[in-house]
């Protein structure tokens, strides 16, 4: 019987503990969109600073 409850607890805890990962996972792949948005905005204002530098010359 104790046997069978560490057993039901330790499934319970694996379970847990992929939720918890699925979480983290989904969160971080959120933040990775938004840093590649980011990116790609610093890139854009690169751009166009180097296209300002080279008209000025």
């Amino acid at each position: 019987m104790l046997n069978d409850e560490l057993l039901g607890a330790k499934a319970s805890v694996a379970e847990a503990e992929t939720e918890v990962l699925l979480d983290l996972t989904e969160k971080i792949k959120l933040a990775l969109d938004d840093i590649e948005k980011m990116l790609k905005s610093v890139i854009a204002l690169d751009v166009i600073f180097i296209c300002n530098i080279n008209f000025e010359f």
